[in-house]
């Protein structure tokens, strides 16, 4: 009796011993675990991170092509009516002063290009979205950033075939907007967006 008691509780505790060593874990592929396991979720932070960036910036070019695009059309739209065309200049790009006819609101605009916050009329934005804020502006950049380096209205060139009091009003704008996108080490890359339309002043022609 006691030599088959003996026999089953050795036959147990090795049943016992091969399980438990079934189941655990040396620590050299624990450590390996940890480190691939590390290593995945950096990768997955770096792809997200960059998949990111790409998705903003794809949106900051969609908000500059928008703008740029609405800018010229609004300024296109006040020269026409304009009876008084004025251009000077301003931080290098041009500054027009409409006067339009008697019993207008307002009886004259000043028009400028501001790098860090778009077309102005006077001291406020140009275009303006719900509650009167500037459409130039975008929130949450993430390193990427962008402003007017170039607003150009001028009239178009004699060359083109265009003579005579004709000739002295039709205007080229250009509108030159730069997305600025800055790198882990801080170097920019910049790509400019032109946008280009002509406009004949046509309450200035009558």
């Amino acid at each position: 009796m006691l030599s088959t008691n003996w026999y089953f509780c050795k036959n147990w505790m090795k049943t016992d011993r091969s399980i438990s060593f079934a189941k655990g874990f040396t620590l050299l592929e624990v450590v390996i675990t940890m480190v691939l396991t590390t290593v995945i979720i950096l990768s997955m932070g770096t792809i997200l991170a960059h998949t990111q960036k790409a998705t903003n910036k794809q949106m900051i070019i969609e908000h500059v092509n928008n703008y740029g695009h609405s800018a010229l059309k609004f300024i296109s739209e006040e020269i026409r009516r304009a009876e008084e065309i004025h251009i000077s200049s301003i931080l290098g790009m041009s500054r027009l002063n409409l006067t339009f006819p008697d019993g207008s609101q307002p009886k004259s605009i000043t028009i400028s290009a501001n790098p860090e916050n778009g077309m102005m009329s006077e001291r406020d934005p140009l275009l303006t979205i719900r509650n009167k804020k500037n459409a130039f502006l975008f929130e949450d950049n993430n390193n990427i950033d962008f402003e007017i380096s170039n607003f150009i209205c001028e009239l178009v060139p004699s060359n083109l075939g265009l003579s005579g009091k004709l000739s002295r009003h039709f205007y080229n704008l250009v509108l030159q907007i730069d997305i600025i996108t800055i790198n882990a080490s801080g170097d920019e890359t910049i790509t400019p967006y032109q946008f280009h339309r002509q406009v004949f002043a046509v309450a200035a022609y009558i």
